[in-house]
């Protein structure tokens, strides 16, 4: 329980990668907020909190909407007056769409930035007006921020931009003791990866993966949980890849 005591809120966590860490986090003692963006995952968001609870930890939903600032400043107050302050702030909330680059257009490029970046630095920046020393801001990037891939400028894009983002918020929060990290998974198996790999595909990936086999949310989600720990306080403005060894 090396998280007793502590509050998080967790964006995009009705599913995938940010519902894993939703139920890891909370497993570790953590109160965790669940950040959901409309009705239409509601439901999702729900299942997740019912999951922390059964479990007996502590979790509630918040819908907010991370391309509307006041929305991210009413996630941030409903959170602290539920739980009573923040400590951790994961930001994991993410557009994803595969287009040619000759195809992108100024809407799909609004849709990615929107949420992938921009959200991420204004959750921040209100997140962390709560903070003290030793609490957490973690992104959640991607291994195509760095590798060579095609139909995903946007995407790609956005998330080498968050890596820069992690290294500048490190800098600036450092003085307060309060550290910013990024985990970039590599491929893991949630609903978007049904949705952009083939079988084939699939099977090269694993064939290309040290460890053998896709990733799951929980793999990448543990590493979350130890970057929100105590135990990682002398590390920051660090991008960790969590891809199993892929080539």
């Amino acid at each position: 329980m090396i998280l007793t005591g502590k509050v998080a809120i967790v964006t995009g966590a009705s599913q995938g990668i940010g519902a894993a860490t939703a139920v890891e986090l909370a497993a570790r003692g953590a109160i965790v907020a669940v950040n959901v963006i409309d009705e239409q995952h509601a439901d999702d968001a729900a299942a997740v909190v019912k999951m922390i609870q059964a479990d007996g930890g502590e979790a509630f939903v918040v819908q907010a909407d991370l391309r509307d600032e006041d929305q991210i400043r009413n996630l941030i107050r409903t959170t602290v007056g539920e739980a009573g302050g923040l400590n951790i702030l994961v930001n994991n909330a993410g557009v994803f769409s595969l287009r040619l680059s000759d195809e992108v257009d100024v809407r799909h490029l609004r849709d990615h930035f929107d949420v992938n970046v921009y959200a991420a630095v204004l959750t921040t920046r209100h997140a962390v007006s709560h903070f003290d020393a030793g609490d957490r801001v973690i992104h959640v990037s991607s291994g195509l921020a760095r590798r060579i891939a095609k139909d995903c400028v946007a995407y790609a894009a956005t998330k080498g931009a968050l890596e820069s983002v992690t290294r500048v918020q490190a800098a600036e929060l450092g003085p307060r003791g309060v550290t910013v990290n990024a985990v970039a998974p590599g491929i893991v198996d949630t609903s978007m990866l049904a949705s952009t790999l083939t079988p084939d595909e699939r099977r090269g990936v694993v064939g290309a993966t040290a460890l053998g086999r896709v990733g799951q949310p929980r793999d990448i989600a543990r590493v979350i949980a130890f970057l929100a720990s105590e135990d990682s306080g002398w590390i920051t403005g660090q991008i960790i890849p969590v891809n199993g060894g892929l080539a």
